[in-house]
């Protein structure tokens, strides 16, 4: 399994990857929605783990961003659009209705390895 990391700060990000890979994943991170969406045209990640209070394009906006670069693709090449499973990573209780229809799952701040894990299966 593969999952994107979007998160704006360095130490979550590097702490979020260290954790998966101790439970076997393979990760890739970005610090915002340009760089999340500029991976996701190179990959297709099983899952992406959304920090929800960015500056600029905040989570729920880069999930939507996300979901359209698939679609794009899924337009040019004519094969099914991919739909990752996105986790929303603290600041799901800020989250309206529509805003939390995107997420399948929330993991809140401060979590360890065991919710993780729990998050993911």
């Amino acid at each position: 399994m593969i999952a994107l990391i979007v998160d704006d700060d360095a130490p979550n990000r590097d702490l979020l990857g260290r954790m998966l890979s101790r439970l076997g994943w393979l990760s890739d991170s970005a610090s915002c929605c340009a760089e999340a969406c500029d991976a996701c045209r190179r990959a297709r990640y099983d899952y992406v783990l959304l920090d929800i209070c960015m500056p600029g394009t905040d989570g729920y906006a880069c999930a939507k961003a996300i979901l359209a670069v698939y679609a794009q693709e899924e337009r040019a090449t004519g094969s099914p659009a991919h739909t990752p499973v996105f986790i929303a990573v603290s600041g799901a209780d800020g989250l309206s209705g529509d805003d939390r229809s995107v997420f399948s799952r929330f993991l809140q701040k401060p979590y360890g390895l065991s919710e993780l894990k729990a998050i993911l299966n």
